[in-house]
C-alpha cells in the first residue's frame, strides 16, 4: 500500500486515491452463489482507518444481501 500511494502522489500527482474496501464480508453457500453479509464489517475497514482512509460514499451492493430481510 505504501508505494501505490508513492507512485500515486509522486507520478501521477493524484489528490484523491479511491480504494474498493470490501466493506461486507462475503459468504459463500453450498449452491456456489456469493452473498454479501450486511450486518457484519469487513475486517479491512479497520486497517484502510488506521491509515487515515475515510468513508466518503456508501458503497453500492451488486450481490445478493443476507441480514437485511431481503435476499439470502
Amino acid at each position: 500500500m505504501d508505494i501505490l500511494e508513492h507512485v500515486a502522489l509522486t507520478r501521477f500527482h493524484a489528490k484523491w486515491i479511491t480504494l474498493d474496501t470490501g466493506a461486507h464480508p462475503l459468504e459463500i453457500r453450498a449452491d456456489g452463489q456469493q452473498y454479501e453479509v450486511r450486518d457484519q464489517v469487513g475486517r479491512s475497514i479497520g486497517w484502510y482507518q488506521s491509515r487515515g482512509y475515510r468513508i466518503y460514499r456508501v458503497g453500492r451492493f451488486l450481490l445478493p444481501l443476507i441480514g437485511d430481510g431481503g435476499w439470502g
